[in-house]
């Protein structure tokens, strides 16, 4: 299951590079959707599942949390 949001603000972890996203809405998703493989990328830094994730276009950022 996908589930997408579009954030709408966000706020960084004070003495950190983590942010907490403050206002989002949900987004409906196409579950027949295909993302062709030279669009996927592998993203390393969690140690175990990623329950959430979300990206901002506007300043190309991507927050996840588990």
């Amino acid at each position: 299951m996908v589930i997408i949001f579009h954030i709408l603000s966000m706020q960084r972890i004070a003495g950190s590079d983590l942010f907490v996203v403050t206002n989002a809405e949900l987004m409906e998703v196409d579950s027949n959707m295909e993302i062709p493989a030279s669009k996927v990328s592998v993203l390393r830094g969690h140690e175990s599942e990623v329950f959430i994730c979300a990206w901002n276009p506007t300043n190309d950022l991507l927050a996840s949390g588990y």
